[in-house]
């Protein structure tokens, strides 16, 4: 009888703390994020390039997508010395906080530029991005890997 009811009461709690409201904290740290990314998305909007820095940890690394209109922006940024983006758009699916320093954001994108003839151009991808939270308490890009093929789901 006492382990029947040990085991109801154990039920009945963890069923309560699933459905209770998420952390506070864990929230904070949700906002952070959605703030960091919204920087970035504006950092390069505005062509603020040179706060570019503070929205990737010092050993930051990322592949692109490898798809023949990818390459094409590359040669452009390579041709101009620089960063072509005029705007980028970003859809997060998945955000997951791993611990208290790694998180990760998995979602679509949509990249805009303007090519050498002048034209705007829309590439998208799918993105898996590693986030490293610094001493500081803000989240930073630290890897990214894209695919050209759009997650549909």
């Amino acid at each position: 009888m006492k382990n029947t009811l040990f085991l109801i009461i154990f039920m009945v709690s963890a069923a309560l703390s699933f459905s209770q409201e998420p952390n506070s904290n864990l929230k904070e740290e949700y906002d952070k994020i959605e703030q960091a990314r919204a920087f970035f998305i504006q950092t390069l909007k505005e062509k603020q390039y040179q706060n570019l820095a503070s929205c990737i940890t010092p050993d930051y690394k990322t592949v692109n997508p490898g798809t023949i209109s990818w390459q094409a922006m590359a040669k452009v940024a390579e041709e101009r010395g620089g960063i072509p983006y005029d705007s980028v758009a970003m859809y997060p699916m998945e955000t997951v906080i791993v611990s208290d320093s790694i998180a990760y954001d998995f979602g679509n994108r949509k990249t805009y530029y303007t090519d050498n003839q002048g034209k705007s151009v829309e590439l998208e991808d799918t993105f898996l991005a590693i986030l490293k939270k610094g001493e500081d308490g803000n989240w930073r890009l630290h890897r990214e890997v894209a695919s050209g093929l759009l997650n549909k789901n």
